[in-house]
Formats: C-alpha cells, sequence, structure tokens
C-alpha cells in the first residue's frame, strides 16, 4: 500500500482537487433547500410551486448514477483483461476505453455543474431552474458514483 511519502506533485494535486470536488458537491447538496425561499421571490412565485426543484435535484442525480454505472459497465476506466475482451468483440481499439478516465470526467462534469449551478439565480421561471438543476443532478451523480 503507497504511504504519502511515494506520493509526487501530482498525487497531491489530484487529492487537492477531490477534497474540492467533494466539497462542492456538499454545497450543491444542500444550498437548494438552503435558497429555496430566495430562488422563489426571484422567479416571484411561492414556495409551494418551488417544491419540484428538490424533486429534480434527486432524479437528476439518479440519471447521472445510472447513465455513470452503465457506461462503467461497458466501458471500464482502466484497461484491464476483460476490457481488451470486450472492446476486441465489439470492434473498439483499447485507446477508446482510456479516452475517458476518472480524472478528465471529474474535470469535465464540475465545470459544466458550475456553470449550471451560477446559470439557476438568474433563470426567470420554475421551468428552467427545474431543467438546469436537473443538468446539475446528472452531473452530480456522474461525479459521485463515477469518479470515486
Amino acid at each position: 500500500m503507497p504511504s504519502f511519502k511515494d506520493f509526487d506533485k501530482n498525487d497531491y494535486i489530484f487529492l487537492l482537487c477531490l477534497f474540492l470536488m467533494r466539497i462542492s458537491l456538499g454545497f450543491f447538496a444542500t444550498v437548494i433547500g438552503i435558497t429555496l425561499l430566495d430562488l422563489a421571490q426571484n422567479v416571484g412565485v411561492n414556495q409551494k410551486e418551488m417544491s419540484p426543484i428538490v424533486t429534480a435535484k434527486s432524479l437528476g442525480s439518479m440519471i447521472g448514477a445510472i447513465f455513470i454505472s452503465i457506461y462503467q459497465h461497458y466501458l471500464p476506466f482502466e484497461n484491464d483483461s476483460t476490457t481488451d475482451q470486450f472492446t476486441t468483440a465489439i470492434g473498439f481499439k483499447n485507446t477508446y476505453c482510456k479516452l475517458f478516465d476518472r480524472s478528465t470526467i471529474m474535470g469535465i462534469t464540475q465545470f459544466f455543474g458550475l456553470f449550471f449551478c451560477l446559470l439557476v439565480p438568474l433563470a426567470d421561471s420554475v421551468l428552467k431552474i427545474v431543467i438546469l438543476i436537473i443538468l446539475t443532478g446528472i452531473l452530480y451523480g456522474i461525479v459521485d458514483i463515477g469518479c470515486m
């Protein structure tokens, strides 16, 4: 088992990114409940009409988790012997399985997740907020299940 003495600079940067990613996922998980009244005021509706947002977050997380689970089942991140057998059987080159590793997926989903979260306060209807929260929830599910 590797110890911290065996880590180089890139390993420490990767650990820092993982730590910051988990912090940002925690913010996303809690910010909906905290800002629900403010979002309702921005959109001009009462709090009851904002309730689909909570469901949208959960729905998006489930969709993202299911998507990444299916992706990992058929195109695993690591290039092991089962990946070699599978890619040979369906005609893919082994490079396709390495095209998206955990770090790449983590970075892409965090970038777009931040983008969608920043658009939420600018949305002018409940439907737009629900769509943005579903998209962010999908990315949350992908990172939470697939990159850990």
